[in-house]
């Protein structure tokens, strides 16, 4: 398992992992959102889990200085592979960039 910055070349394979997950956990008037976060704020805080260069997690988190607040925004695990830790890694990955964030401000 290897955890990667996102590129604009990953982009249809984040919305792919978002189609798995439509109905379960998102609906498909959400994908547009999810385009248009990729296309305009993915830069440096979106991040890939690809396994044997299959990319199954996607996820990132947001900082907003002016009103103090940040979290994460779009975390998903392909359907095709739940179960098997991607989630978790990719959760405590952005938990810690959120961290690094938080003391350089």
């Amino acid at each position: 398992m290897v955890i990667r910055n996102y590129t604009p070349c990953f982009k249809d394979d984040c919305l792919a992992i978002f189609d798995s997950n439509v109905p379960q956990l998102f609906n498909l008037n959400e994908r547009l959102e999810f385009e248009h976060w990729l296309d305009y704020h993915a830069r440096d805080q979106f991040y890939l889990v690809t396994e044997k260069e299959e990319t199954v997690a996607c996820g990132g988190i947001y900082t907003n200085h002016n009103f103090g607040t940040a979290g994460l925004v779009w975390g998903m695990v392909s359907a095709l592979h739940y179960g098997k830790s991607y989630g978790q890694a990719l959760t405590t990955y952005r938990l810690q960039k959120l961290l690094e964030h938080a003391g350089n401000h």
